[in-house]
């Protein structure tokens, strides 16, 4: 599974805590997109993670947008 880490604040831009809050394996990778019948032997699901930052507290998604 792919994972799109980030280790700064989106906020502030200090360091996350290093355990997200919540993370969700097998996820899709769009809402919007379902893939053909011959693509799905090459669809694979992400990792989504909620992080909490160390510095203020903001909640956020872990990866990019």
């Amino acid at each position: 599974m792919k994972t799109n880490k980030r280790d700064a604040c989106h906020l502030c831009g200090n360091k996350l805590f290093p355990e997200p809050v919540l993370q969700l394996s097998g996820m899709p990778k769009a809402a919007q997109y379902y893939p053909e019948i011959d693509e799905f032997t090459e669809d694979a699901g992400i990792t989504l993670t909620i992080e909490q930052c160390a510095h203020c507290g903001l909640v956020q998604h872990g990866g990019e947008p």
